[in-house]
């Protein structure tokens, strides 16, 4: 999918190439223009803004709809969050099932990412979200599904098992929660054919880009509000574990590392099935080169951003 030029939102420029850096003062979603010609799996540009007077991680981080930890991992040397320099990673490898268009909802668990591909508007969106706490009795599953509901303000219902967990903290629940602050649903709710897990709103901004929820998937408000408008009942939903993603951006192979989430790979399998699809390619193509030494480095850091690893060589 050939990145195209054109201007999408407030994020001033789309850029093809990874050295590439632009400024912003805001932004709502990440999004980018995509046509079925694109060649290149790394999609994305690096963006510097300036934070304001009173600024906060949080507060930099849902208004250019990027996690808090992604955003201080960027911005190591950062202390002092007001009127400074920040990094934004707005840079990605696409999941394989965005690179062959073959899904609208792709949420990787692994990344704490949603990409949602409009093939009429030919538009990629990706918003960081928050997933099932880990060794939870309802983990967010790995599975197929699509939206069956949609509501604005939705009530909360609370499940029994949710109920029954905070009795042994001391704690007591309602059965519902109606629309408002104190909902944890947020002001927009999608409703999978899973039950018990939605894709929603949250009223705990700070916990976008964890594993903190019961399951469901959690998005910022702006970001939930925007996906909303766009996806609609019966739009596919694959929820997909991929701690590790390779592309090409032109002829530079780039790997994305992501921690390991024990509750889907316990052994780690997923490190031995990228080095062998990386093993793969090079025995598939005598023009690529691979550092095998930086493979490992990215994925002993998984850092979450495309760290460049190998070169085809024509």
């Amino acid at each position: 999918m050939r990145i195209s030029t054109q201007r999408h939102n407030t994020v001033a420029r789309i850029a093809l190439f990874t050295s590439s850096i632009f400024y912003t003062s805001a932004a709502t979603a990440f999004t980018l223009p995509i046509s079925s010609h694109n060649t290149n799996d790394v999609v994305g540009w690096q963006v510097i803004t300036y934070s304001k007077a009173g600024d906060t991680p949080l507060k930099i981080a849902q208004r250019h709809s990027v996690s808090i930890q992604r955003l201080q991992a960027l911005n190591p040397k950062v202390r002092h969050w007001q009127k400074q320099r920040i990094y934004l990673p707005y840079q990605v490898i696409l999941p394989q099932l965005i690179q062959q268009q073959k899904s609208k909802i792709t949420v990787n668990l692994a990344e704490k990412r949603l990409y949602y591909f409009n093939a009429k508007s030919k538009v990629l969106s990706v918003y960081p979200v928050s997933i099932g706490r880990e060794h939870w009795r309802t983990p967010t599953p790995t599975k197929t599904t699509y939206i069956i509901h949609k509501k604005q303000h939705p009530t909360w219902n609370v499940p029994a098992s949710i109920q029954r967990y905070y009795r042994a903290q001391g704690k007591s629940l309602p059965k519902q929660v109606p629309p408002g602050p104190e909902n944890p649903l947020g002001t927009r709710a999608l409703y999978l054919g899973i039950t018990g897990i939605l894709i929603h709103g949250t009223n705990q901004p700070a916990s976008i880009g964890t594993a903190s929820s019961s399951g469901c998937i959690r998005l910022y408000t702006n970001d939930i509000e925007h996906l909303y408008k766009q996806a609609g009942v019966n739009t596919p939903v694959k929820l997909i574990y991929q701690p590790y993603k390779v592309g090409f951006n032109e002829n530079v192979l780039y790997i994305e590392a992501h921690p390991v989430i024990s509750d889907y790979d316990k052994n780690n399998q997923q490190r031995q099935i990228i080095i062998e699809k990386l093993q793969n390619m090079t025995n598939n193509s005598k023009q690529l080169q691979i550092n095998w030494s930086l493979v490992d480095k990215a994925i002993d850091e998984a850092a979450g951003i495309p760290v460049p690893i190998g070169k085809l060589f024509y």
